[in-house]
């Protein structure tokens, strides 16, 4: 698929601007940038680790102070999730020359999602059927080989968007098969209906924003506070 014919061909684009801020770099970065108890988590890690753990905190702090959030260490919990400052929600991903972190106020929004992977690379293909539902699986086998890739990719994508999001929300821990997805590319949305209701409201339906260009495909997902759930002013689409 060409990045053309992607409604949203940018990271940046997934998060509407005047919500969320949303730092991006297209390499490892030095090790030393990190805080000594970030460096710490990943001191026994191997070298391109070590470099996309200090690109995706550099990202992070960028974004917070771009809120006028300031934070000097960005932790994690036991399920490697990071723990963000008080009044910050936020989410990290990163694959193959791109890193992405997006930050949002607590105030705002509950808590938010995203995943980015490069999808010039064979997919596993055999690991289809545990991502996959069996409708999913069977839409993407009716593509061609190229097309079948990115889709694939972008499932992928969109199943991790929504673990993150919704264990940032509620510590629900959602596996592949949890989601049933809906999305086109052309459009730039996914549907996910869920096999079971999370959080304190049962939401059963999510919904958010997925993209590719000529590398990468990437998604990504806010939760509303129930307050806010009708307030259309922070609708997915608005």
């Amino acid at each position: 698929m060409s990045e053309l014919q992607a409604a949203i061909s940018s990271p940046h684009s997934l998060f509407p601007q005047r919500l969320f801020s949303v730092e991006t770099v297209t390499s490892p970065m030095d090790e030393s940038l990190l805080h000594p108890c970030e460096y710490a988590l990943v001191r026994n890690a191997v070298a391109k680790r070590k470099g996309e753990f200090a690109a995706g905190r550099h990202c992070a702090r960028l974004a917070l102070a771009r809120l006028h959030i300031s934070e000097s260490a960005i932790l994690q919990d036991a399920n490697g999730c990071p723990l963000w400052p008080e009044g910050a929600v936020g989410s990290i991903s990163h694959t193959k020359d791109c890193i992405v972190s997006v930050v949002g106020r607590s105030s705002q929004v509950a808590a938010l999602g995203v995943d980015v992977d490069n999808h010039l690379t064979p997919f596993p293909f055999d690991v289809l059927g545990y991502v996959c539902r069996p409708e999913e699986l069977r839409w993407l086998q009716s593509m061609s080989a190229e097309s079948m890739r990115v889709h694939a990719y972008a499932l992928f994508s969109v199943k991790e968007t929504i673990y993150k999001c919704v264990y940032a929300a509620t510590g629900d821990q959602l596996g592949f098969a949890d989601a049933l997805l809906n999305f086109d590319l052309r459009t730039g949305l996914f549907r996910a209906q869920l096999a079971r209701a999370v959080g304190p409201e049962g939401r059963k339906y999510l919904v958010g924003r997925v993209g590719c260009n000529s590398a990468h495909v990437f998604s990504g997902m806010w939760w509303l506070h129930a307050e806010d759930a009708g307030d259309k002013s922070l609708a997915l689409i608005s």
